[in-house]
């Protein structure tokens, strides 16, 4: 079967995979993939409530209410990959929970018979008040904070790598080459590791290629094209660097 060559071409199944299996929920995948999605997506979603909601108690109830209605309304479900991104429906669907049901469902009752996720949000209301000292007035910060889970998770599957490769302390000692610079010397880093420069060189190149290609993967479970892939990486990097 002949296929339009100038048309974007689709990933296969296994794209968008997190968002398609967290839909059903029947299934152990399915349950598996949603808590996946909750634990990459709660904390910027509380930080967009937060900035709205003077009472930390309060934020932290509608976070609550916003993943528990998620399930019991299947929300995810509704996601589409020709919409738009999955992050954008995410935003939308927590406004309009806030805007319209909300004030009419009240607050989570805590030890109530809604289900309740085990979200960190003492730390989080710390992190909270340190990413808005630093954000100030910019309006995109749950797409910061989008850009910096994503390059820590992905910085963490790479450590992870070289942890079983034996390589921990040069992982360690290199991965600031893989953070926005400017960077200390090579030589630094050399002498520190007891490797000459250009070892150091070749070991960074081949981090930044592996650490380009886990970036992708992970962006990959949430686009439906491969041309989105290459948008959401430069749609990244202007939200980390605002």
């Amino acid at each position: 079967m002949e296929t339009d060559s100038s048309r974007p071409q689709r990933f296969d199944t296994t794209q968008w995979s997190l968002v398609i299996a967290a839909a059903h929920r029947s299934t152990a995948e399915g349950r598996e993939a949603f808590a996946e999605l909750c634990q990459r997506y709660w904390y910027p979603l509380y930080a967009q409530v937060r900035r709205t909601v003077t009472d930390p108690n309060r934020a932290q109830d509608i976070t609550q209410s916003f993943f528990s209605q998620m399930i019991e309304k299947n929300y995810v479900a509704d996601a589409d990959p020709n919409r738009g991104r999955f992050r954008t429906f995410l935003i939308t669907s927590l406004r309009n929970f806030m805007a319209n049901q909300w004030d009419r469902e009240n607050a989570v009752i805590r030890g109530g018979d809604r289900k309740h996720f085990s979200f960190s949000f003492e730390d989080a209301e710390v992190r909270f008040c340190n990413d808005l000292a630093s954000a100030g007035q910019n309006d995109r910060l749950f797409e910061r904070l989008w850009a910096v889970e994503l390059l820590t998770r992905v910085l963490e599957q790479l450590r992870n790598e070289h942890a079983k490769t034996n390589q921990p302390s040069v992982f360690a000692e290199l991965k600031k080459y893989l953070l926005p610079g400017p960077w200390p010397p090579y030589r630094e880093s050399a002498e520190r590791l007891e490797m000459n420069e250009g070892a150091i060189k070749v070991t960074v190149s081949r981090l930044r290629k592996r650490y380009r290609e886990l970036l992708r993967t992970e962006i990959s479970h949430t686009v439906s094209t491969h041309e989105e892939i290459d948008i959401e990486v430069a749609e990244l990097f202007r939200a980390f660097s605002a």
